[in-house]
């Protein structure tokens, strides 16, 4: 009989705010065999993990005027858009990780 692999794909995000080192930490406290991050490098070759290409909901990008320049309108799925964009990531792209408010 074969043992199924357990792959925690961005940590536990059920429990803990995805892409974090709580979340992969209980990952391998449950047992995982791997740890499946998103990972993008930057234009300076710094190695990140993020998830969606949108970032006003997790991190605090919209506090930044200096980052408005990142608006944009894309169509998905056959709708359109308007956000925040991280899909050419630079050292100016880093900003501090907030996790979403619950409310």
């Amino acid at each position: 009989m074969t043992i199924p692999l357990i792959i925690a794909h961005r940590g536990v995000p059920g429990l803990r705010l995805e892409h974090t080192r709580p979340s992969y930490l209980l990952a391998i406290e449950q047992g995982a065999d791997f740890i499946e991050p998103d990972v993008v490098s930057t234009s300076d070759g710094v190695l990140v993990v993020r998830h969606e290409n949108e970032i006003a909901g997790t991190t605090d990008v919209a506090d930044h005027p200096e980052f408005a320049d990142r608006r944009a309108t894309k169509i998905v799925d056959a709708v359109s858009h308007t956000c925040l964009l991280y899909t050419s990531p630079s050292p100016r792209d880093r900003t501090r990780s907030r996790m979403p408010s619950s409310a």
